[in-house]
């Protein structure tokens, strides 16, 4: 390979018009440069050689070359390490970098830094005062800002612990570190030193930054009087005047503040600083909210310091503790002030202080009561945290859900009701006492405004008043037990209703407003008077027809959920509101497309619709209806007039074409529509209901459809979830049309509906219970027929094999439903009896899934299960075979299985599963089991009889805990070969 071999390849690598298999061959070329033993050679000579090379190919070769100085060890690469340096060296120290970009001076930098941590300081002792020199005797700046970067770049070479290090790697650097220490540390301070005061005298303010990073990135682990002394600190403290450096300067004290010291040197050290000084000078918020948010961090990095200090106050006397808790007391003003700020950045900067401050005063509060001084610091931080909730009056809410603005402005609020929250815990009634006031004050302020600018005002007492009882449960959230008088958060709610604040035109307020009426449901068990205003608002203009659609659409949820919550009171207003929905009940979802569907499919337009969240219009005039005032005509009245226009446009929609994806979701739409109304009245008990013949004519209606367009998967699972809440309200009417509700779902189905459709069955046995039996026995081979072909079938993938392993444990979990709800007789029906036996075998079948073991554990709790029923003298002719046969060797054959895993933790349980079911065998056949497991079965597999019979003592004599713990153990001792 030659040099420009290799440029040429950098060339085509880069290029984007060339082919992208000649691209894969120059990408292929370069990394056999890299892996080459002699690759570095080439790429030193395109670096440093006479000839010039394009950029790319210096950049990539500088590269390569840095990757091979990391991987060269001294001891054996050492005439490597120095033939690079001395060629790097020569060319920097010829100033040639100097028309470089500044991209190859910084590669040029990393590789300088490589090297010389690994000659350092034998092999190259004299690289600090040679770059000196260099920056020393060129009267161009560029030369002293290479010098300054080298120092950063070692800095962060050797110090940064960021930068994940091995155990080797951070050996080297601490050596190197402490030879820097030694040899070189004090005369790189000065130098750096005399750049700065010489280059702030030119007004040349670029090196003097690079200078103060110096300083602030090697404070941290050099003598900290090199730095902190009277000539320095007094030079930094200077360029906190000046614009152009202060920022500079400020990151570089903060860094000195930061400094890891013991308690009672650090104390010393901020005395010595005196920033408090500094921080009066800028306490006003300047026109540069970059330098506010530099001296935000310094506040915050003495506080968090001052803090430390207090809470480890080994060496520390009493009266050095009093001063040091008075340097922290003096320290609260800037704190208040930047947490106010009006920038989010300079708030957040002190936010590790503010955590520190509370976490100390929660502590100190624990203890002992706290002082007026804390007191009213708390205050001071409540406000502070109120004015950093609010929008700002400059602000618009941004109704797009996806703003960028709005997602970092709730961000930010998370953040700062983490604050609140923790004075909360310090002080609860001051807590309470000052937002009733700022909450109070918020809404009486934004009455005397004009509307356009008071809606941040009223926005953030609703917001303050949404989190207050956050995670506040129970009667005693709302009145206090000892004098049933309202406890604080009662008050709040009382005066946010009374003021009528959510009538303000904002959405956002209309919104939250809204939220807040739902999460405090439990108030109106207190104040019912409030019930007939709310049960207004939510049905009128601001509410479920507001004219914001983000609005409108979430009101329709939350006007049920508030509903739901306050059934037994809405009655009154059953009627009137009522009225008032009835136009929200017009079902129009169109065929459309979304990012996931670029055809129009179901799906997709019931995603772009509002249609979802309008079914919870229909379950709420559901509760509405039953919820026991309206007079009986009206109920069925109501009932006949949505269910008639409900099944009108349905079959419409069959009459029309039964194919067409606009039938489909019409007559979906209006099946489910059905549905959710159904699930707004209660269970059915004896008595006789208003709304009996119409749930009778729909269900009629739903089984015509199923029967016409059944083909569609979409249509059976609407009609699924239509008939099982119908079935709820209808009660025992529907039992004689089960069965060919079953018969029809079964007739045309996925394996993805039998997992519904077993779900639906048991729902049904629920509700119907024995009254199922003869439909449980009569549905169970053309049920048991089908899942067992879905399971048979080879999965064709991924996705198949996720459904058929949900199908496998649906259908354990409904057979075992079917035995604890007592129709275990429905599997010795006539009609049943051929496929008992495959039904045994699957189940064994599964027990010996291996990769699955919850599948395993079920299937053995099943077994367990059809054993205590049908095992024993007592239980079902010719099940001991399966018992004896199957089930037995199941115990101790399925687990030493080279496949399964007894070290497993779900494998321990699917082996405490085993031992379970040995427990019940034997529980159900007594000595037959004994002397079956120890004339037939332990010496068919040679066990060794002394184990046998210890085998059996524990078995019969230890309780089931003790046998399973056992029966691990020795699981394991036979798969490592030990028993």
């Amino acid at each position: 390979m030659s040099a420009q071999d290799v440029e040429k390849a950098v060339e085509v690598a880069l290029d984007p018009s060339v082919d992208v298999g000649i691209k894969q061959q120059a990408t292929d070329f370069i990394a056999t440069v890299r892996a080459s033993p002699d690759g570095w050679k080439v790429c030193q000579e395109i670096f440093v050689g006479k000839t010039t090379f394009k950029e790319a190919a210096r950049l990539v070769s500088l590269q390569i070359l840095c990757e091979r100085a990391s991987d060269w060890k001294k001891e054996v690469n050492g005439m490597e390490l120095e033939m690079v340096k001395e060629n790097v060296w020569a060319y920097v120290k010829e100033q040639k970098f100097l028309d470089d970009p500044a991209y190859i001076i910084n590669a040029i930098q990393h590789l300088l830094t490589l090297l010389f941590i690994q000659l350092y300081p034998v092999g190259w002792n004299d690289f600090f005062q040679s770059l000196q020199s260099m920056a020393a005797s060129s009267s161009q700046v560029e030369p002293s800002e290479f010098y300054l970067k080298m120092l950063l770049s070692i800095g962060e070479e050797v110090a940064d612990s960021l930068i994940p290090k091995s155990t080797t790697q951070a050996q080297q650097s601490t050596a190197v570190k402490d030879a820097i220490r030694e040899k070189d540390m004090s005369q790189i301070v000065s130098f750096v030193f005399d750049m700065m005061v010489a280059y702030s005298n030119a007004k040349s303010y670029s090196p003097v930054v690079l200078s103060l990073q110096v300083f602030g990135q090697w404070v941290s682990w050099i003598n900290i009087s090199l730095v902190v002394n009277e000539p320095c600190m007094n030079l930094l403290y200077s360029f906190l005047q000046i614009p152009e450096l202060r920022c500079a300067a400020c990151e570089t004290i903060t860094e000195i503040v930061n400094k890891k010291m013991k308690p009672l040197d650090k104390y010393n050290l901020l005395v010595l600083l005196n920033l408090n000084y500094f921080f009066t000078q800028f306490q006003e918020q300047s026109s540069d909210p970059t330098f506010d948010e530099h001296i935000a961090k310094l506040v915050n990095a003495q506080g968090v310091e001052l803090l430390a200090i207090k809470s480890d106050h080994t060496e520390m006397t009493p009266e050095t503790l009093e001063n040091c808790s008075y340097q922290l007391y003096t320290l609260y003003p800037y704190l208040i002030r930047y947490l106010s700020d009006d920038y989010d950045e300079t708030s957040s900067a002190v936010f590790p202080f503010l955590s520190d401050l509370l976490t100390s005063l929660r502590k100190e509060s624990s203890s002992q009561p706290l002082d007026d001084s804390s007191k009213q610091l708390l205050t001071s931080l409540l406000q502070a945290l109120s004015k950093k909730m609010t929008y700002d009056e400059s602000q618009e809410w941004d109704d797009d859900p996806e703003s960028e603005e709005e997602a970092e402005f709730q961000e930010l609020r998370k953040k700062l009701k983490t604050f609140q929250d923790t004075i909360n815990l310090i002080d609860h009634t001051l807590y309470a006492n000052f937002m009733y006031s700022v909450i109070t004050s918020s809404i009486s302020s934004a009455a005397a405004m004009p509307l356009e600018n008071s809606w941040q005002l009223v926005e953030f007492a609703l917001h303050e008043t949404y989190i207050f009882g956050e995670g506040v449960r129970g009667p005693t959230a709302y009145v206090n037990e000892a004098d049933r008088s309202p406890t604080p958060l009662s008050r709040i709610l009382l005066l946010v209703i009374e003021s009528q604040v959510g009538r303000h035109p904002h959405p956002l307020v209309q919104l939250l407003y809204m939220e807040i009426l739902v999460r405090y449901s439990g108030f109106f068990e207190y104040q019912s008077s409030a019930i007939g205003p709310t049960m207004e608002y939510f049905v009128g203009p601001t509410g479920i027809h507001n004219s914001n659609e983000r609005v409108r659409v979430r009101a329709w949820y939350l006007f049920y959920r508030f509903v739901r919550s306050v059934t037994k009171y809405v009655a009154t207003y059953a009627e009137s509101s009522l009225a008032l929905i009835g136009d929200l009940l017009n079902i129009d979802v169109q065929p459309s497309t979304d990012i996931d569907s670029p055809e129009p499919t179901l799906n997709s337009s019931i995603r772009a619709s509002s249609f979802n969240s309008q079914l919870y219009l229909f379950e709420t005039a559901g509760i509405l209806i039953s919820s026991g005032t309206l007079p009986r005509e009206e109920q069925v009245l109501f009932c006949d007039s949505l269910i008639d226009t409900l099944l009108y446009k349905a079959n419409a929609s069959v009459s029309s074409n039964t194919s067409s994806l606009e039938s489909i979701i019409s007559v979906y739409c209006s099946l489910m529509a059905i549905g959710n109304f159904a699930k707004g009245f209660p269970a059915r008990d004896s008595q006789e209901i208003a709304w009996l013949s119409t749930f009778n004519k729909a269900s009629d209606a739903i089984f015509s459809i199923l029967n016409t367009m059944g083909f569609s998967e979409d249509i059976r699972s609407a009609v699924r979830f239509a008939s099982g809440r119908i079935i709820n309200v209808v009660g025992p009417d529907m039992l004689p049309k089960v069965p060919q509700l079953v018969s029809l779902l079964l007739s045309s189905i996925s394996i993805n509906e039998l997992v519904d459709v077993l779900s639906f069955i048991s729902q049904l046995i629920y509700i119907y219970k024995e009254a199922m039996m003869e439909v449980i026995s009569n549905l169970l081979p053309s049920l048991l027929s089908t899942v067992f072909a879905s399971l048979s079938e080879t999965p064709q993938g991924t996705d198949d094999a996720i459904k058929q392993s949900d199908l496998r444990k649906s259908y354990i979990s409904f057979i075992l439903h079917l035995l604890n709800k007592g129709f275990g007789s429905a599997f010795f029906a006539e009609q049943v009896q051929s496929y008992f036996d495959p039904l045994i075998n699957s189940i064994i079948h599964f027990a010996n899934l291996y990769g699955e073991p919850s599948t395993q554990k079920s299937s053995i709790a099943l077994l367990s299960k059809m054993v205590s029923l049908w095992g024993g003298p007592d239980g079902i002719e010719g099940f001991e075979r399966v018992i004896f046969g199957s089930l037995s060797p199941l115990c101790f054959e399925m687990p030493v299985n080279p496949i399964f895993n007894a070290n497993d933790g779900q494998s321990h349980i699917v082996l405490g599963e085993l031992a379970n079911l040995q427990r019940t065998i034997l529980e159900m056949c007594g000595e037959t089991y004994r002397s079956y497991l120890l004339g037939v079965y332990f010496p068919s597999v040679s066990f060794p009889e002394l184990l046998a019979s210890e085998y059996l003592q524990v078995l019969v004599n230890s309780d089931s805990r003790t046998f399973k713990q056992f029966f691990q153990k020795f699981i394991q001792a036979i798969k490592k070969g030990q028993a």
